[in-house]
Parts: C-alpha cells; structure tokens; sequence
C-alpha cells in the first residue's frame, strides 16, 4: 500500500508542475503568421560564443528556444526547448535572445496581447585561421 500511495502522491505532484506550466503558457497567445513574417523573420542571427571560439573541439549545434513577449512588447522570459547538446551554447543562446530581441506590442482586435513564438538559433564555428573558405552555394 506505501508504493502505491508513493506513485499516486508522485503523479499528484508531477501533474500539478504541468498544470502551472500550461497555465503560464495559456497566459500568452503563439504569435500569428502576420507576426512571424514581419518580425520574427528579421530577428538578427547570433555570432559563435567566445566562450567556445579558441577550444580545440568547437561544437555546432541548433538551440531551440520559445520567447515569450509581454503585452507591452518587453520580452519577459526565454526557455530552450530542446537542447543543442552543449550547456555553453543553450546558455550563448538565451543570453543571445534576451540582449537582442526588441519588440513592439502586438495589437490583436484592437489590444495588445502578450504572445510566444518558437525560435531555433543555429551555431557554427568560425573556419579556422588559414583554412580555405569554401565557395558560395550555385544559385
């Protein structure tokens, strides 16, 4: 009977933490098509992180990230919903998010709203000194 009640009092608990996540998302509306193709589109792309540029092994890798902006267009919070596989480079990426994002209030029927959009930063580390670059795609 104690492993029972251990397993329901676990899933009580796990599904209270999901339940106030979903409620902070349903705080914010996903960011429609107009908004993705007027600003999400021409969000400035991130360098390689210092932190990795002299390492010998210089990891690549995509951090995905969802954003959430405020009503007044501030960006409130940035989390990385899936991982690089790299801690320096999900970091370099928030950080990157936070620094740079700059937006106006999104107005939805007349009032603005507090919105989300889902955003992959992409990291790829500079050619070595002296290494050839390679040639620019055939278009």
């Amino acid at each position: 009977m104690k492993f029972r009640s251990l397993v329901a009092g676990a899933f009580a608990l796990a599904f209270c933490f999901a339940s106030t996540s979903l409620a902070q998302d349903s705080n914010y509306i996903p960011a429609g098509a107009d908004m993705k193709s007027a600003v999400v589109s021409k969000l400035p792309k991130p360098g390689y992180p210092s932190a990795l540029a002299s390492a010998p092994e210089k990891p690549k890798g995509t951090t995905a990230l969802r954003v959430y902006v405020n009503k007044q267009g501030t960006l409130d919070k940035t989390k990385v919903t899936k991982s690089s596989g790299n801690d320096i480079l999900d970091k370099a990426a928030v950080t990157f998010a936070e620094k740079s994002f700059k937006f106006s209030p999104y107005i939805v029927n007349s009032k603005p709203v507090a919105w989300f959009f889902d955003y992959a930063v992409a990291f790829t580390p500079p050619a070595a000194a002296g290494a050839p670059t390679p040639p620019p795609p055939r278009r």
